[in-house]
């Protein structure tokens, strides 16, 4: 008998527990050496926080073979430069720059894309301004790049405060919501059954984070940064408080508030839109055409939730006085399942 277990992103755990799953797993491995079952484990992390395994073999990605020649062949083949003498020129100082983090390729090939679209008057020197840790190159994409920060804002809180991470869908219409409530979107709300529908959802999340976000490319497609390290910049090295100081230090009580209205005035829209008044759930199922408002379960049932993280320091009264149970009750009890859990048009 042969187990293979491969536990990805170890250092995303706080130290305490990265010692205590590291010290279960060797545990295991003793006792299915005693029973002559063949196990493998495969742990992979960061540089820190470091781990210390007793038996066991180390690979650091960066120094295996084939590691600066695989960045090499995605500068070769996605820097769009023609020019051979400086494409060698700027593939040496990019892979000096990187020291062996292959996102760090990845991110500056498409900064040096977009400057080569601008002429190619400043490409070098825009190479020799880029950061070479990870951490300072986003802050330097986010920073650098002032336009659409309401976009910005919006998609940062969105992916960090969601009760659940969004589909590509949900999260289409929850960028709009957001900037339809600052009037900087279109009236109409976007559809999502275009032949285009995926591009239109991919280069929202691309544009609206600064490419800072990706979709999981899987079958239950979700939005998420595209790496751990944003999030840390974001939170842990106040990034967010640095881009937008008037959210405060106590930025998620800001972000959930705002969420909170993105999903209501969502709620809101769709109702009015189809004109839904009517309590009975099948006829308000047969109304809402839920394919057409893929963001509405996440809004019904997340609202409050959004408004009772906010409630910590901002008051809630003046909204749950305007709150319509009449409204917001036929339409969340749709997404119910269970019978028992649906609440009577009475509720309060």
């Amino acid at each position: 008998r042969s187990f293979t277990c491969f536990i990805d992103a170890l250092d995303e755990c706080d130290e305490q527990q990265v010692m205590d799953l590291v010290q279960y797993f060797e545990h295991l491995a003793e006792q299915c050496a005693r029973d002559r079952v063949n196990l493998h484990i495969c742990f992979s992390s960061r540089h820190y926080p470091y781990i210390d395994i007793r038996l066991g073999i180390r690979l650091i990605l960066e120094e295996q073979i084939g590691h600066a020649s695989d960045m090499e062949a995605y500068i070769r083949t996605n820097l769009r430069i023609r020019d051979r003498p400086l494409l060698t020129e700027l593939q040496e100082k990019m892979l000096e720059k990187a020291a062996g983090v292959f996102l760090w390729v990845v991110l500056v090939v498409d900064v040096l894309n977009r400057e080569n679209c601008r002429g190619r008057l400043s490409l070098k020197k825009r190479l020799e301004q880029v950061p070479s840790g990870l951490s300072e190159l986003f802050k330097d994409l986010l920073q650098r790049d002032t336009t659409n920060m309401e976009e910005l804002q919006l998609s940062l809180l969105w992916i960090l405060l969601s009760k659940r991470p969004l589909r590509p869908d949900e999260y289409y219409h929850a960028i709009w919501s957001g900037l339809s409530l600052e009037g900087l979107a279109d009236l109409d709300m976007p559809e999502v059954n275009r032949e285009d529908a995926e591009d239109c959802f991919d280069r929202c999340v691309i544009s609206s984070s600064k490419g800072l976000a990706e979709i999981t490319n899987i079958k239950s497609s979700r939005v998420q940064f595209i790496h751990e390290s944003v999030r840390d910049l974001l939170v842990k090295d106040k990034g967010l408080f640095d881009l937008w100081p008037e959210l405060g230090p106590n930025w998620e009580i800001a972000g959930h508030d705002k969420l909170k209205l993105c999903c209501y005035s969502y709620l809101e829209r769709v109702i009015e839109q189809q004109g839904i008044y009517d309590p009975d759930p099948k006829k308000v199922a047969a109304l809402l055409e839920i394919e057409k408002h893929p963001l509405l379960e996440y809004a019904s049932q997340s609202v409050l939730h959004h408004a009772d993280c906010a409630g910590n320091t901002v008051d809630q009264q003046p909204f749950l006085k305007t709150f319509r149970t009449d409204i917001w009750i036929p339409v969340v009890n749709v997404f119910e399942k269970f019978k028992v859990r649906k609440y009577t048009s009475g509720a309060k």
